[in-house]
């Protein structure tokens, strides 16, 4: 499996690279009033509003810092029969990695932290792979899209 893989506080993680629509330079995003923390607005892509996802403030609780470095993979998220496109954003993904088969050791399961998936085998440490469709919690799902919108638009 090929993985798009970046680092958050000196550890890797990854996501499946068949999951990304393309990977881009950090964007102006548009402030989200009422979104956790995590949620570093919102940006026009095409016709669509799409939501910004800090991974680093996520998972590490540190805000990715601006730069160069910081690029934002554009993912199909699904959530039931709805999709939509997610901007994920983190420093620097650049790097795709072939991790085999995606075999590897479970992550340890953490409240509010569904969406890391299990380690997989590329250097010393691993690289702990995301589950795309379980980074927004249900309530934040609706609170950036609505409850009937389907890739920014009315379903």
């Amino acid at each position: 499996m090929l993985a798009l893989v970046f680092e958050v506080a000196g550890e890797s993680y990854g996501v499946a690279a068949s999951g990304v629509i393309t990977v881009v330079r950090r964007p102006r995003a548009r402030a989200v009033p009422g979104a956790p923390p995590w949620i570093a607005g919102v940006f026009r892509w095409g016709n669509a509003w799409v939501p910004l996802v800090d991974l680093s403030l996520l998972i590490a609780l540190t805000p990715c810092r601006e730069g160069a470095a910081s690029r934002v993979a554009l993912v199909e998220y699904a959530r039931g029969e709805r999709s939509r496109t997610l901007g994920l954003l983190a420093p620097g993904m650049t790097r795709v990695a072939d991790l085999g088969r995606l075999q590897g050791a479970p992550g340890l399961s953490i409240a509010g932290h569904e969406f890391l998936g299990p380690i997989v085998a590329d250097e010393d440490l691993g690289v702990q792979m995301l589950a795309i469709d379980r980074v927004l919690p249900a309530e934040i799902d609706a609170l950036l899209f609505g409850a009937g919108t389907v890739h920014g638009e009315p379903a």
